[in-house]
């Protein structure tokens, strides 16, 4: 066996391997990316393998070495005492360092946010259906099929039956590993992990509106962000939100973050600001 060094782990990730023992299976196979899943009577477990090129997610396993894994589809492994046992390779995670996700409130001014990051990312070049439609909204939009006045309500009366109806509208919605409806329902997580003063009372059932009507992975993602955690990407716009920084600085932010995925990242965006001009508007929050 090859014993294999990992440098980083995200706290999520790390956090639900304690005391975890069980076979993992390979989702997925990508030339920066191994996607692994652990089936467990209690949940399921899923994790990403990744070099030091890679930025931090909750998911993340970040390996000090990077083999050639394209032998690896479709194989088994094992995970048990802090090692994960796949394919040639043993992989250690013990002293790896643990990667900070969760994301902390924030008590300024939710008006003035949600307007400057609107203005900020109009200038902003991307591909996603739905960040158009948060920016220049019209009758005809993506977010207008999908119904999602559902969602709306849910936030303006705090209603999980409301949540979770209009989370299984979008869930699933796209292509890909990551669907735009879920990175979208991601990004309302974040939102209100950010902002609310309850974040679990809107995310919890936007989770299980999205339980079974995706993929492994997108729900994966889900329940991170239903639990406040997001990657290191999300969490240092985050942070600087709170701070008197300038608006070159934010953009900056914002132009990393639309950056990941072909849209995954200017999907989860548009959620994150559809969300917080719904929270600015109810009283609740």
């Amino acid at each position: 066996m090859i014993e294999l060094k990992t440098s980083k782990i995200g706290s999520f990730i790390a956090s639900a391997l304690s005391n975890a023992t069980g076979p993992a299976y390979v989702l997925a196979v990508f030339p920066r990316h191994i996607y692994l899943a652990m089936n467990r009577q209690d949940k399921d477990i899923t994790m990403i393998l990744s070099p030091l090129t890679e930025q931090e997610s909750p998911l993340s396993i970040i390996l000090e070495e990077w083999p050639d894994w394209s032998s690896l589809r479709a194989q088994q492994g094992y995970y048990r005492n802090n090692t994960l046992k796949l394919g040639r390779y043993n992989i250690n995670i013990s002293d790896a360092d643990i990667c900070p996700s969760s994301i902390s409130a924030f008590s300024g001014n939710i008006s003035y946010i949600q307007k400057n990051i609107k203005e900020l990312t109009k200038h902003l070049k991307h591909r996603s259906i739905f960040l158009r439609d948060v920016l220049d909204p019209s009758p005809s939009s993506t977010l207008s099929v999908c119904d999602v006045h559902w969602l709306i309500e849910g936030i303006r009366l705090r209603d999980s039956g409301l949540l979770h109806r209009g989370a299984m509208e979008l869930a699933g919605l796209g292509v890909g590993l990551t669907p735009a409806g879920d990175d979208f329902l991601c990004g309302i997580m974040l939102a209100a992990w950010f902002f609310a003063p309850k974040p679990r009372d809107l995310c919890l059932p936007l989770l299980r509106g999205a339980h079974g009507a995706t993929t492994t992975l997108s729900f994966a993602f889900l329940n991170a962000a239903s639990a406040g955690h997001a990657s290191f990407t999300w969490r240092d716009f985050l942070e600087k939100l709170k701070k008197p920084v300038g608006n070159d600085a934010l953009q900056q932010c914002l132009m990393s973050i639309i950056a990941h995925g072909a849209t995954s990242g200017a999907d989860t965006l548009a959620g994150f600001i559809w969300a917080i001009e719904h929270m600015k508007l109810s009283n609740n929050f």
